[in-house]
């Protein structure tokens, strides 16, 4: 059976898809991708999937030789993170911003957005970054309303340190604040204090430019 890919989503470069892009599915778990995009991952990009390329109609898709675009050697510098990739990529690999455009592609899915509707459209994250690498990743941060334009990320932060926990899970760290609860438990609060001190600004920026939950 037919299957309707117009107006979905390929999750490998989340442009939308739009009517005479060249795509295909996946024969296992049905997600739609860029021809170009399934190409440039090697594979389905629903982690551990194995499933096979099928044209939309359902039949199997195999790669055709005029399609095949791993066979550019030719490389260039990712205009983000600066690293080696192919002239061809749609996604660096390195740091997973998107860096071209997919054939018959529609406008750009917006990601999923943070507690204030900043994640940049630009990028990807297969697990969330660190604060060391949103940094090389986002050179332009979107810094929190609430910050002034004088803050500076790797600065000790005051409020995280007085109120450790309930500070995280007033900015919507759920997931940060109860580990900071759990080893707060151990250590009489001394320890979950710290910790909240040193890393509550870069961790909020984390989540502010993410949309992200993370545990550390």
């Amino acid at each position: 059976m037919a299957v309707v890919l117009e107006g979905k989503t390929c999750p490998y470069c989340l442009y939308v898809i739009k009517g005479g892009a060249r795509t295909i599915v996946c024969s296992d778990c049905g997600t739609p991708h860029h021809i170009e995009c399934w190409q440039e991952n090697g594979s389905c990009t629903t982690f551990g999937c194995s499933g096979r390329p099928l044209d939309p109609s359902g039949l199997e898709r195999p790669v055709l030789p005029e399609e095949n675009v791993t066979a550019d050697l030719t490389v260039k510098p990712c205009p983000y993170c600066g690293e080696e990739v192919r002239a061809a990529a749609i996604k660096c690999k390195h740091c997973k911003a998107l860096i071209g455009r997919p054939e018959g592609a529609g406008e750009a899915y917006n990601g999923a957005p943070g507690q204030y509707g900043h994640a940049s459209s630009a990028y990807s994250f297969d697990h969330v970054p660190t604060f060391d690498e949103l940094e090389r990743m986002m050179p332009n941060m979107q810094r929190p309303p609430e910050y002034p334009p004088t803050f500076a990320p790797r600065s000790w932060s005051w409020p995280a340190f007085l109120f450790g926990p309930l500070w995280y899970l007033a900015k919507g760290m759920w997931q940060k604040a109860l580990v900071l609860f759990g080893i707060g438990f151990f250590t009489y609060g001394i320890a979950s204090a710290i910790i909240a001190g040193i890393s509550g600004h870069r961790d909020y920026m984390r989540h502010y430019n993410t949309g992200k939950q993370f545990w550390w």
